[in-house]
């Protein structure tokens, strides 16, 4: 594609059907897996029982936990809820790798939120992966650059204080019971083989007309306009960055057609 550091990195789309990109679905699974992003376990199972009580009431504690999920998300600026909720989504796709901390329980009101990364995720193979998550969603026309840029400078930020980060939710219901000890021990630098890979993702709306006939031919026009905005990137804007840490970052690049449009349907879904 062009991008730094050369090597494996990820592009994707809505799944299309024929000429058709199915919207539809993508807010679908979005929705169903608010509940599991927002919550651990742990958390999960005790606002369910709690709505469950005395009556036993399944419909009701189902959309208890639901409501108590969907009250984080800022309807007022959804992109970046819906930029992380895909992001987690291809960590764990993609990597295998189980959220070590949440964000949005953290948020208390629509002015105070946990700044810092997008996600935290872990892999416990050999070696132990850490995965740092970015997210720039972008709304207006041919701001490609922009948001690939703001992820790099985000990203930066990510890396130098991350653990300060785990340090200060290790306690509470942010981190999932089975994974507070590994928490500590990367706290700790207990772990010799442990490996952080930065992964950017950048969710823009592309304004490149595509007009073949069939998903197949759709999909590779879809492919060429990605490769044309990597391809542009400038080569300065790693300049800032530690060629060590640079050598780890992985890209995803998610194109969207009218992608405030689909930003309003997937409010309204919630």
């Amino acid at each position: 594609m062009g991008l730094k550091p050369h090597g494996e990195h990820y592009a994707s789309n809505i799944k299309l059907i024929d000429f058709k990109f199915n919207k539809a679905h993508l807010i679908k699974r979005l929705r169903e897996a608010i509940v599991r992003w927002v919550f651990s376990s742990s958390e999960t199972d005790r606002i369910f029982k709690e709505a469950f009580g005395v009556d036993e009431d399944h419909a009701a504690a189902s959309t208890a936990l639901y409501t108590s999920a969907r009250e984080t998300i800022r309807i007022s600026a959804p992109q970046g809820q819906f930029g992380e909720l895909i992001l987690s989504a291809f960590l764990q796709h993609l990597f295998s790798a189980a959220p070590l901390l949440r964000k949005q329980v953290v948020r208390t009101s629509d002015n105070h939120e946990r700044f810092g990364a997008d996600a935290i995720h872990v892999s416990t193979g050999t070696p132990y992966k850490l995965f740092l998550g970015e997210s720039k969603c972008y709304k207006s026309a041919y701001t490609f650059n922009a948001a690939f840029q703001a992820s790099l400078e985000s990203m930066c930020n990510t890396i130098e204080n991350f653990e300060r980060e785990i340090q200060s939710f290790t306690t509470g219901g942010f981190i999932e019971n089975d994974l507070k000890g590994l928490a500590l021990s990367i706290l700790k630098n207990e772990i010799s083989d442990l490996e952080i890979h930065p992964v950017c993702i950048i969710i823009y709306n592309e304004k490149q007309k595509i007009s073949a006939v069939g998903a197949n031919n759709r999909q590779e026009e879809i492919r060429n306009a990605l490769i044309s905005r990597c391809k542009n990137v400038p080569s300065d804007a790693y300049d800032s960055i530690d060629e060590s840490a640079l050598q780890r970052f992985i890209y995803i690049i998610f194109p969207i057609w009218d992608l405030e449009k689909l930003l309003d349907e997937f409010i309204e879904a919630l």
